[in-house]
């Protein structure tokens, strides 16, 4: 009687964890490690910016498109757009450059769950939002700022009716198995590629007067707070300035910017260039102009460096002369 009882026991244990394993796949959909076999022959995508590469099947195609806040890459099967008529591919990766924690507040705490995939603690989000069953990853980079998104679309599209049940379940095994070949290149640094070579980048330039009011643009809003001030074109003029100014650069994307300012001191026109000066996406750079001293000494300006985005310039370089150099500012910059 107690061996039928052991016997009963183990059966039991084996169904609940073959059912409790068998529902964590179905809901969950992670894998947590690549089935090296069924990807053996596939492509890969590497991505040396945002440190990641992932395989995909060599039958399907990839897009790509950026902007200053996120990087897309989109898989799409051949033939899919055209079948379909849809614009995205079923799956697509988002290197985002935002705070994972804020974007996650817009979901249902209930619908976040937290497993991992080859090891990297990640968070997925499934439930129903926009009119349809929605079901991304997020993974925090650990080689710059922001996460990943990694999006299934083929509930969506199922609902709406442009791809059958059967062909979305089979994108969705092609989905987890790409999910398993996920992974962050060892090695990877994190930080900005400090170079003279120019590399356009987007920024926001504003004016600050001795009394803290600002002109220019802040978190993307047009600002005009300083007396006979206007911000047009990406730039601010003060019409008859009669105060200290300090012009300040936020670095939206990656790149070289151009600084020239001028005044008129005793009747004398003095400029001040900072030229090709290299900024990290989310750092910040202030100039102080002491426009007296510049004018009498060829020396006066200041550049405060915030490079983490903290608010704390952590760095203060004393520029000499009215010409700063790409050369000048990495000299400076690298002691």
């Amino acid at each position: 009687m107690k061996k039928s009882i052991k016997v009963l026991i183990t059966v039991v244990v084996l169904i609940i964890l073959i059912g409790g394993g068998f529902f964590a796949w179905q809901y969950f959909g992670v894998p947590e490690e690549e089935v090296k076999g069924e990807t053996a022959d596939w492509q890969t995508y590497r991505n040396e910016e945002h440190g990641f590469e992932v395989k995909y099947p060599k039958d399907w195609e990839i897009f790509l498109a950026e902007s200053s806040i996120v990087s897309v890459v989109d898989f799409v099967p051949q033939g899919f757009k055209a079948q379909t008529g849809l614009l995205f591919g079923p799956f697509r990766i988002s290197a985002r450059h935002e705070d994972l924690s804020q974007h996650l507040e817009s979901f249902n705490s209930r619908d976040i769950k937290e497993v991992f995939v080859n090891n990297i603690p990640v968070k997925e989000v499934k439930g129903f939002y926009y009119r349809a069953t929605f079901h991304s990853i997020y993974i925090e980079n650990p080689h710059v700022d922001g996460f990943m998104e990694i999006v299934d679309d083929s509930y969506n599209y199922e609902e709406a009716g442009k791809i059958t049940n059967q062909e979305a379940e089979n994108l969705r095994k092609v989905f987890n198995q790409m999910l398993s070949t996920f992974r962050f290149i060892e090695g990877k640094t994190a930080g900005p590629t400090i170079s003279c070579e120019y590399k356009k980048g987007e920024y926001e330039f504003r004016v600050y007067d001795s009394e803290g009011y600002v002109t220019g643009l802040v978190n993307g809003a047009v600002k005009q707070e300083i007396s006979r001030s206007t911000y047009i074109g990406g730039d601010v003029t003060i019409y008859f300035p009669q105060d200290y100014y300090e012009y300040e650069l936020f670095a939206l994307k990656e790149g070289n910017y151009q600084l020239t300012k001028s005044s008129v001191q005793e009747g004398e026109e003095i400029t001040f260039r900072a030229i090709n000066i290299p900024i990290s996406r989310g750092a910040t750079h202030r100039y102080k102009i002491n426009w007296k001293t510049l004018t009498q000494a060829k020396e006066g300006a200041t550049l405060l460096i915030d490079d983490d985005g903290d608010g704390i310039f952590e760095k203060t370089v004393v520029i000499s002369g009215i010409d700063f150099t790409c050369e000048e500012f990495i000299a400076q910059t690298k002691k």
